[in-house]
């Protein structure tokens, strides 16, 4: 089997304490994915220039990643399922998204395309 490991950075740093006397929390979250008979998600954001916190959600599990400069994301070693997307953008004048029903399948990439983030 070929396993790939996932260290989720939005899950394992957390800070804590005020802004005079800011510290941070290591709670390493890493998910050990056996790459056979799993799936991806990919897609942007636009525009590309609002970096934005996305997850990928299937019942109770979640994953997250941010956007890479040019607004794109991957989700890679998905169970097969149903899953939603939700984006959070950075930039406050922007509303949240959310993508339902996007199906994985094994084996497959499933592209849900361009995002456009919409002023609130």
């Amino acid at each position: 089997y070929m396993l790939t490991l996932d260290f989720d950075a939005n899950q394992s740093i957390k800070s804590t304490g005020s802004l005079l006397n800011l510290k941070f929390i290591l709670n390493p979250v890493i998910r050990a994915i056996a790459t056979a008979n799993t799936g991806s998600i990919s897609g942007s954001v636009s525009p590309a220039t609002v970096t934005s916190n996305v997850w990928a959600v299937a019942g109770t599990d979640s994953i997250s990643t941010s956007t890479d400069a040019s607004g794109g994301f991957k989700f890679q070693g998905l169970q097969p399922d149903t899953y939603s997307i939700y984006i959070a953008p950075n930039d406050t004048t922007y509303n949240d998204s959310t993508i339902s029903n996007i199906n994985v399948t094994s084996n497959n990439t499933t592209d849900i395309g361009t995002v456009m983030l919409v002023h609130k």
